[in-house]
């Protein structure tokens, strides 16, 4: 990855044990910061952004650059895009309205939409709300689909065509491709990613509650954590936008779909996101804790309400989700058992991303689970 790493630690410190059996106390700035010094050794790192919310405490560390090739540090306020991240919040209001008995979390999606989808059914059964949500719809990952002339360019051109393509979508294209999506297998069973399924969630939602997506979000997350600097499309300030980059250091375009803001459109900062990781540790929020109940297994992993869960030989569980745009890529995991969570907000898409960050965020997990209260 390409990033990371002069350290600012931006709030208190709080002493932990160190590793098991050891009695030498370390504390989340030694940890991190040590951790970010040698992730700042890869050649191609731009910029990464730490919190983590720990026994009631937030701390937020910040390494590299928002701009590739000058020194301005990212801060507390530094926006980020989200990309699939954004998911979190639609299934957070799926499990609210399930809460409210607004909806069934097996409802058929045709009841929430305008005109006829016979072809959103396969062998009698058809789309449900929560097969939207954890991935097994069978609706295809984007609508519309990128046409032949974007797919078969070679090398980075295929993502500045693909974000221009995108640019001019519209609610009545992302409809019209609906009509033409042929289911393949039953739903409910095989589950891969979808940002289509997940916008047309949000329009369903759209209907149940009587008012726009993004007044939705704001209303029920945004408004009352006070996370002020989470933003749609539309809103957000060049001022505090990191640039995005792949892995040769290449700019990359801000996502910018106005029909797709559901799926990944949404950019936020670490403080906001820290308040966010708290209240999905709230265990008296009953649509918290519906959203990160696992609903579907897939080989040793479990889907909830747009979160992935894995869950330790030792009793521990991770429920997290990870997302990527262009020039970003970003890790969101809550340890339940800990009552502690990790955002992972950097400014570089590659390959390597998710490798690096997740390994990133286990180290920072295993020396916590290992110290002592």
């Amino acid at each position: 990855m390409k990033a990371f790493f002069t350290v600012i630690f931006l709030l208190a410190s709080v002493s932990l044990a160190a590793a098991q059996g050891s009695t030498a106390p370390i504390d989340p700035d030694t940890l991190i910061r040590g951790m970010g010094q040698r992730f700042i050794s890869d050649p191609g790192a731009e910029g990464l952004s730490v919190g983590l919310f720990f026994r009631g405490k937030s701390y937020s560390y910040h390494f590299g650059t928002v701009k590739h090739g000058e020194s301005i540090l990212p801060g507390n306020n530094t926006q980020y895009e989200l990309g699939s991240i954004s998911k979190t919040f639609i299934g957070y209001l799926l499990a609210r309205a399930i809460v409210e008995n607004r909806v069934r979390a097996d409802d058929d999606i045709r009841q929430y939409l305008e005109g006829a989808y016979p072809n959103l059914v396969y062998q009698g059964h058809p789309v449900t709300l929560i097969e939207l949500a954890n991935w097994t719809s069978g609706i295809p990952d984007n609508l519309p689909p990128l046409p032949p002339a974007i797919t078969n360019l070679k090398g980075d051109s295929v993502w500045f065509a693909a974000e221009r393509f995108n640019d001019h979508v519209t609610r009545k294209d992302f409809f019209d491709a609906l009509h033409q999506v042929k289911l393949d297998t039953v739903p409910g069973f095989k589950a891969r990613h979808s940002n289509a399924a997940a916008q047309l969630l949000a329009y369903a939602l759209e209907k149940v509650y009587g008012d726009t997506y993004e007044n939705l979000v704001a209303h029920y997350i945004f408004k009352p954590l006070h996370m002020d600097h989470t933003v749609f499309l539309a809103a957000r300030s060049s001022n505090t936008l990191a640039n995005g980059y792949n892995d040769k250091a290449t700019a990359m375009p801000h996502f910018n779909a106005p029909a797709q803001s559901a799926s990944g459109g949404i950019s936020s900062t670490t403080a906001d996101m820290l308040k966010y990781l708290k209240f999905l540790l709230n265990k008296n929020d009953a649509a918290v804790v519906l959203s990160e109940r696992k609903t579907v297994s897939v080989d040793v992993y479990g889907i909830a309400v747009n979160w992935l869960i894995y869950r330790y030989d030792d009793g521990y569980s991770q429920v997290w989700s990870d997302g990527s745009t262009l020039g970003f890529y970003n890790f969101l995991i809550v340890y339940p058992e800990l009552d502690c969570g990790i955002i992972l907000l950097s400014n570089e898409a590659a390959a390597s991303s998710y490798q690096r960050l997740s390994g990133f965020a286990d180290k920072i997990f295993q020396k916590l689970k290992a110290a002592k209260p």
